[in-house]
């Protein structure tokens, strides 16, 4: 996990860690389990929400993964994605769900953030 920074361009600097490499996607619980006890491991950013390669680009409502993922798994908040003031098209894991709850977050907010590398 990297350390508190805007969620524009991060994906591009996952990428640089080498091909196949994205914000990370969560495609199933058995991950939501995996990337909630990876964060909570590396504790560097202890309290802060974490960046995921979940987005609206298009700011229409449809989330898609950075990676091309499928959008199947859903793990939000109750009353996420709530698209706050009409500016909220990213998401991050929120550190008081123990980075298991997904909520909609302003892209220009500073958050950790954490990439997955395709084997």
């Amino acid at each position: 996990m990297k350390s508190a920074r805007k969620y524009s361009g991060k994906n591009i600097e996952c990428q640089s860690y080498g091909r196949g490499t994205h914000l990370t996607s969560i495609l199933a619980r058995a991950e939501t389990l995996m990337v909630s006890k990876h964060i909570s491991v590396d504790k560097k950013e202890t309290g802060v929400d974490v960046w995921i390669g979940l987005h609206d680009t298009h700011q229409n409502g449809n989330w898609r993964w950075s990676d091309e993922s499928s959008y199947n798994y859903k793990n939000w908040m109750r009353g996420e994605p709530n698209n706050l003031w009409n500016s909220e098209y990213c998401v991050a894991l929120r550190a008081s769900t123990e980075y298991k709850r997904w909520i909609d977050a302003v892209c220009k907010k500073h958050k950790a953030y954490i990439c997955k590398h395709e084997l």
